[in-house]
């Protein structure tokens, strides 16, 4: 019926066949006694020649590519992809089950590895002369019956602890490969650097091993994106400072409510930094042309302030917000998002949320009390000021309808003008000077247990980040947001705004992101790790394998500080119970 009305000026007076994959409507025209709904539908379709011809779904082709949502091409896999996938091993696969490496790898990398083909030469010839010292630092190391280097680091109980400990020394080559199998395979699930390096040295090891294991961990993508941040969150606080009344001003929006009989459904929400004075305005639609009225119906009474302070909402960000503030003069400041808390009028939000709730039992009159709401809030005294929001807007609190029964003014001796100004200008200015005072112990309190809480992080221009995400759960594309990384990038520091927000840029393109607030970022490590890591091989640290580590099994000594005990053929060991290695 849509299409007929649509489509009627070149349907009226032609013959033409509608194509449709809903055989129900075949019978349209053929009904008996129709009522209701399908009679008037056959007395508009009277007026028209035409027939209905029944498609299957999957012939109707054109109709459905102009009915159905896109599908994003991302998610279209090619015929070549499909073919390709099907009986191919992954390489996660392959990571999982341990088909990472063989021993004959092994015993192939060994003899071209510098470390392993020094330590070999000595332990088949014994020369003394071959390396000063050499019995000191290679008397752990053993060669197997088919010529594999290892080396023997005992436990506290091998026999019951069920570990072999006869480690493998694992060359430079093949390093990186036992990395990705004990940290990044489904078998590892991406442990910590410490849990790594306690699955990883029951059966390899090398020299510099805990520090190559730790670098690994703390540089994997995979982990930066999807854990968590522990320890304090960072930002400390950087307070708002206001001086005289209505010098910044904070402005918000809340809702969407239920449309009310006076067909509003959201509720602006002005309030003066310095005061703390509050002014309400119901809204029927959030355009920015009606929220800039509404502003300048509260700045014509009070004066037009310097600062104003939104959220990044459209309707405060739109060319019309925008130049309205610049043809006032006025300057607009706008919080970092999902960052809040610079907005002074989210805190009167949760107040005035909570007097809608007490008082509110039709939900669609949510707005008829409005006006007894804000009376509410500009004569309630403000802990930080230590006054009512009407003293030091006003000069004078406003009188409650029973104080007026209980106490009528009645005739007071008259004053001239010039005698009442004089009074209200010393009453505000002593208002306005106590305010001040009381606002900076306020702000002092607040910063120091807020930043209890809390660690000062700087980044400076240059600096790789991680920015949080905050995504939302679609079941429709079968998308949850638990299962959603929770950091997003990495992008580059470009602008350092304010002492706590910064605006980046992504470091495969120019595409900028911001203001951020420092909460949301953490620092991001750089993998810089080829089949070359690990210390050098050449030098006496390299040789001695000291390594800051207590091994998880013994937790005596370090990977370097302990020999066989008795276990090899001339083998003296040497055990120092004096060496501690750090925690």
């Amino acid at each position: 019926m849509f299409a007929l009305r649509k489509f009627d000026m070149y349907l009226d007076g032609a013959k033409f066949t509608v194509q449709t994959d809903h055989q129900a409507l075949t019978w349209l025209k053929r009904l008996n006694n129709p009522a209701g709904r399908l009679a008037r539908w056959c007395l508009t379709l009277q007026s028209y020649d035409f027939s209905v011809e029944y498609r299957r779904g999957t012939s109707n082709r054109v109709a459905d590519a102009l009915s159905r949502a896109p599908l994003p091409l991302e998610n279209v896999v090619s015929t070549q992809e499909l073919v390709a996938t099907v009986g191919q091993t992954g390489s996660a696969e392959e990571l999982a089950w341990g088909h990472i490496v063989s021993r004959e790898d092994i015993l192939e990398a060994q003899r071209t590895d510098g470390l392993c083909q020094r330590v070999s030469r000595w332990l088949a010839d014994r020369d003394p002369a071959d390396t000063r010292g050499a019995e000191e630092r290679f008397d752990s190391y053993q060669l197997s019956e088919d010529g594999l280097l290892v080396r023997y680091i005992p436990q506290a109980d091998d026999d019951e602890v069920g570990c072999n400990p006869f480690r493998i020394v694992v060359p430079r080559k093949l390093r990186k490969s036992f990395l990705r199998y004990f940290h990044d395979s489904a078998l590892a699930g991406h442990g910590s650097g410490s849990k790594t390096f306690t699955k990883l040295c029951r059966i390899a090891t090398w020299p510099g091993m805990r520090q190559d294991v730790l670098r690994y961990a703390r540089s994997c993508p995979v982990c930066q994106k999807s854990k968590p941040r522990g320890g304090r969150p960072p930002g400390i606080l950087h307070p708002i400072v206001s001086q005289v009344p209505w010098q910044i001003v904070a402005c918000d929006v809340m809702g969407p409510y239920p449309r009310s009989p006076r067909g509003n459904q959201y509720l602006l929400v002005i309030t003066d930094h310095f005061t703390k004075w509050v002014e309400l305005y119901p809204l029927r639609k959030l355009v920015s042309a009606r929220i800039w009225d509404r502003l300048l119906d509260a700045f014509s009474r009070f004066g037009f302030p310097d600062q104003l302070i939104t959220d990044n909402a459209s309707y405060f960000t739109s060319k019309v917000f925008v130049d309205a503030c610049s043809a006032v003069g006025i300057r607009h400041k706008k919080t970092s998002p999902y960052h809040p808390q610079a907005n002074i009028t989210e805190r009167v939000n949760r107040n005035l949320k909570m007097m809608l709730v007490s008082h509110t039992n039709r939900h669609k009159d949510w707005d008829a009390r409005l006006t007894e709401f804000g009376f509410a809030t500009r004569t309630t005294a403000n802990r930080s000021t230590g006054f009512t929001p009407a003293y030091l807007n006003l000069g004078r609190e406003i009188s409650f309808p029973l104080e007026n029964r209980l106490q009528p003014l009645g005739d007071h001796p008259g004053r001239s003008y010039a005698r009442y100004a004089e009074d209200l200008r010393n009453r505000i200015s002593t208002a306005v000077r106590s305010a001040r005072e009381n606002l900076e112990v306020a702000r002092l309190e607040q910063t120091l247990q807020y930043n209890k809480g809390r660690r000062q992080v700087k980044y400076r221009v240059g600096d790789l980040v991680l920015r949080r995400t905050h995504p939302l759960s679609d079941a429709a594309r079968g998308f949850c947001a638990s299962l959603a990384d929770r950091w997003d990038g990495p992008y580059r520091v470009s602008e350092q705004l304010t002492p706590v927000t910064y605006r980046l840029e992504r470091c495969n393109s120019n595409e900028q992101s911001g203001p951020v607030h420092v909460s949301d970022l953490k620092a991001y490590v750089n993998r810089i790790l080829d089949d070359s890591s690990g210390e050098s091989d050449s030098g006496a640290e390299a040789l001695r394998g000291r390594s800051p580590l207590r091994h998880p099994y013994s937790g005596l000594q370090s990977e370097g500080e302990t020999t066989a005990e008795g276990r090899f053929p001339g083998v003296t060991p040497r055990y120092n119970p004096s060496v501690q290695p750090p925690p």
